[in-house]
């Protein structure tokens, strides 16, 4: 300061208010400059004084960046953003740091216009995360907000949060907060909603997890005050977090054949949720939303094409071009709404392009990506208004689809209808065709009033063209229309998934691993239950053995060490890839093996590296048609195999070999202790008793065999939409049979149609059982229960379990999209209306000035908020 007075004096300032103001001003900065480095910020007098090597050098830390000058400290902005930067000092978030910058330097040296406001920054790896922070919490104003607190460690989320978590809605623990209702808490960073693992002590948000008892809290409420505070009774906390609601999200998968425009419904479903007419959402200066990356062409009144395209491509999505299907993974997308969670399951079309193939790789995906959540709220059939005919081909995805998902979904499922405009938001054609189709599937399905809703994206392409070209389309009028009339149906839609039960997935997930298992396990036990024939005529002619050497009565101790009581078990070998082959009799031949016997070797491979996902050797499986030596472009008839012109029903696929290994059951070492004939009579009997028993507990696993794939076959039937199950295991047995026969192997032959009939009459008395109820029908519980004991088998349990295909499911990162999840304003409901508790008709009390969630009257502007962004599962 004493400086500060000599520089004065030379500059012969005489007069005192500007001497004072002179002063003063160049006090307060270094008042200011003391107390925030006294808290821990770092001032840089100007930029070029270390802010890029700081930048650079804190690549794991969370910059907070201050840029203010002298001028820009008179400004009203500047009373906010001392508050924020005296908040990150004071309660600093973890693994943080505080910049300040000084820009009073750079201004007078600098000819480019500056900032007129102060700002901070909020900077992470060098790249700029927040641009101003004062502003960016203004925006959670209206939020209630949950973080760990800064003195404790918080986990980047790397891996799916768990798939039962629930919205965290609880108290608030602050002092003045008692009384106030319970509430739904934001993450100030990421802005998701906060869930609770609760089947773990964690809380999960898009960013980062943390254990509840580290969380702080800091509510809307004005009494609560600034600071972020925690429970102090962990009793308390956790008798919250044990009785969350499950029902605070809801998750809609979307189907339907390619082309059908479930990505754009997405993409629109997020602008009608934000702005209740088109002129507003054309108002509004912010970029159009498109969580998913779109195109789409269209003709000007000059009969000229154009094309406009939003975002980018990538592996997951491709742009639609020449009826590709745009989405090639499944993927999921969330809105919050009013403290809800609703979750848009976007998956690959239905008949995509890339064929029968494609289609079976999407079903395993949709299926793979359902595993991360528990519980699914709506099926969502994206169809035209106005389909004249639903093909066979179209049937036949539909039947594939249903035949995996159980039973109690047909009561969610539903059905929407895009490009509705054209039939005036009513359906057209495809209601006979529509109709028809479920009564040949004989499923519990219909169509009702209350379960079929109508959108067409139209409006939406109006703006996404307007705001990259500036101009209007020709006739507004109509997209203004179908804007609304969407808006509306949006509102209708989420009332009518929020009254529906949910349908618990792991019910759906535990068909389709039985059903899995059931077939890939057709060829194992058929050949386990020949080979538990072969070890019990083993076990049968060594018994008969041992009672010809207990009569003989002399050497026995010789006789006994060279005697080997013997079973026979399977093993595995993988081929060295996976083929399918062709069985027809020209491409097979008969060759002699190295024991003597005839085997039919496949000498044609029509294709090797056969991915697909079907079973070994069950000839004309359906998934087969899919394989690339049947392949055609749509206009080509026929599907023989382009290698050896036979029909697909006549191959298979193989990727294993199931060999012969024998094993002694006995121990060699009982033998060298024999010293007497009388011992070794003692021992001809115990291993005599071995041998019976041995067999006895092979029959109890063979019979096991029996009545689990009976359990499972009846469990598929009676729990699965699409009606009878198709079971692989006959088909199994009809071409063992077959070669049997071909190789003379007619012992073999008859086994095999034995064991078929002893299969196909245990699965007709359990049927029965089940309709006459004497019988209840297997749960999941009981399949769990049977496959694991097949497992679990003491003899050939451990040989069985090296035949099961590993599930080598991995999470997927790329399945989690995160758009901008920035808050923006949701149609259909007003900030003072609460939404309906589910299986509860909403009975919403009209506001003022405000707009019901499914109203049907004029759209006023007030829309309560909603944060974005797409996350998958869970």
């Amino acid at each position: 300061m004493d400086d500060l007075y000599t520089l004065l004096n030379e500059t012969g300032i005489e007069d005192k208010v500007e001497y004072r103001s002179i002063t003063d001003e160049f006090v307060g900065k270094i008042a200011f400059a003391n107390a925030v480095t006294r808290k821990g910020a770092r001032y840089l007098k100007h930029t070029s004084d270390g802010l890029d090597d700081a930048i650079m050098q804190n690549d794991t830390e969370d910059l907070y960046i201050l840029y203010f000058s002298e001028a820009m400290r008179q400004v009203p902005a500047w009373s906010r953003n001392q508050q924020v930067l005296l908040d990150l000092l004071d309660d600093p978030p973890p693994n943080s740091r505080v910049i300040i910058v000084d820009l009073d330097r750079d201004i007078s040296r600098c000819s480019q216009p500056s900032p007129k406001e102060p700002y901070i920054e909020h900077r992470r790896s060098g790249e700029v995360l927040v641009r101003d922070v004062a502003k960016d919490r203004e925006e959670l104003q209206d939020k209630d907000l949950v973080r760990c607190n800064g003195t404790q460690f918080s986990e980047r989320l790397t891996t799916q949060p768990p798939p039962g978590r629930r919205i965290l809605r609880i108290f608030c623990p602050g002092t003045h907060c008692f009384g106030k209702p319970k509430s739904t808490w934001t993450c100030p960073n990421c802005r998701e909603l906060v869930a609770s693992g609760y089947d773990d002590e964690y809380l999960y948000c898009f960013c980062c997890r943390y254990l509840a008892s580290h969380a702080v809290f800091k509510c809307r409420h004005k009494g609560h005050g600034s600071k972020f505070v925690k429970y102090e009774d962990d009793a308390h906390l956790r008798n919250q977090l044990k009785n969350l609601d499950p029902d605070e999200e809801y998750n809609i998968l979307l189907l339907g054949r390619s082309g059908v425009g479930k990505s754009m419904f997405i993409n629109s479903f997020c602008m009608y949720n934000q702005f209740v007419t088109l002129d507003e959402a054309m108002a509004d200066s912010e970029p159009i939303k498109h969580p998913i990356p779109f195109s789409f062409s269209w003709q000007d009144q000059d009969k000229m094409d154009h094309n406009l395209a939003y975002g980018d491509e990538s592996s997951a999505e491709k742009f639609s071009t020449t009826g590709q299907s745009s989405t090639r993974k499944t993927k999921f997308y969330h809105f919050s709404i009013k403290g809800k969670m609703f979750r848009f399951i976007d998956t690959p079309g239905i008949l995509d392009t890339g064929g029968l193939d494609q289609d079976r790789l999407n079903l395993n995906d949709v299926f793979h990506a359902l595993k991360d959540i528990n519980k699914l709220s709506a099926v969502l059939f994206l169809l035209h208004p106005h389909e004249t005919r639903l093909d066979d081909s179209f049937k036949f995805c539909i039947t594939q689809l249903f035949i995996h998902l159980h039973r109690d979904v047909a009561r969610n499922i539903i059905f929407g209808f895009t490009n509705a405009n054209g039939t005036n938001f009513t359906l057209g054609a495809t209601a006979v065709t529509l109709d028809q189709m479920l009564l040949e599937l004989q499923n519990p399905m219909a169509r009702r009033p209350d379960n079929q809703f109508f959108f067409d994206a139209g409006g939406y392409k109006f703006l996404a063209h307007y705001k990259k070209t500036g101009q209007m389309w020709p006739y507004k009028g109509q997209y203004d229309f179908m804007w609304e009339m969407s808006v509306q149906r949006s509102d209708h839609l989420m009332l009518a998934v929020m009254r529906l039960p949910p349908h618990d997935l792991k019910k759906t997930l535990r068909l389709r691993q039985a059903r899995v298992f059931l077939d890939c396990m057709a060829k194992p036990l058929t050949q386990f239950l020949a080979v538990m024939e072969k070890s019990k005529s083993d076990l049968d002619r060594a018994k008969q053995d041992l009672d010809e050497l207990d009569a003989k009565g002399q050497n026995l101790q010789i006789e006994l060490a060279k005697f080997r009581a013997k079973i026979t078990v399977l093993v595995r070998h993988n081929l060295r890839s996976k083929v399918t082959v062709c069985s027809n009799e020209a491409c097979s031949t008969q060759v002699c093996d190295a024991d003597g016997k005839m085997r039919t070797k496949y000498h044609t491979i029509c294709h090797d590296n056969c991915n697909i996902q079907v079973p070994d050797e069950i000839i004309g499986h359906p998934a087969l048609e899919s394989c690339n030596p049947f392949w055609r472009l749509p206009f080509w008839t026929g599907n023989d195999c382009c290698r050896c012109k036979h029909s697909w029903k006549e191959h298979m696929r193989v990727s294993y070999e199931l060999r012969d290994e024998e094993r002694e059951i006995d121990d060699p070492n009982t033998t060298s202790k024999i010293e007497s004939n009388e011992k070794a009579k003692q021992v001809i009997q115990h291993k005599s008793q071995e041998c019976t028993m041995m067999k006895g507990a092979i029959e109890r696993e063979q019979r096991q065999i029996y009545e689990t794939r009976a359990q499972i076959g009846v469990y598929l039937e009676m729990n699965s939409i699409g009606g009878v199950y198709s079971d692989g295991s006959l088909g199994y047995y009809e071409i063992r049979i077959q070669v049997a026969q071909r190789e003379g192997r007619h012992v073999a032959a008859d086994q095999l149609v034995e064991q078929r009939k002893m299969y196909e009459k245990m699965l007709k008395l359990l049927r029965e059982g089940v309709e006459k109820g004497d019988v209840e029908c297997p749960s999941e519980e009981a399949v769990d229960t049977a496959i694991k004991g097949l497992e679990d088998m003491p003899i050939f349990g451990k040989s069985l379990r090296e035949c099961i295909e590993e599930d080598r499911t991995v999470p997927d990162g790329e399945r989690h999209v995160h758009p901008d999840s920035r808050t923006i304003p949701v149609p259909g409901m007003a900030d003072n209306i609460a939404l309906p508790s589910t299986h509860q008709s909403p009975r919403l009390k009209p506001q003022p000035h405000s707009r019901q969630l499914g109203q049907s009257d004029a759209l006023s502007n007030s829309r309560p908020k909603v944060c974005l962004h797409a996350f998958s599962p869970s």
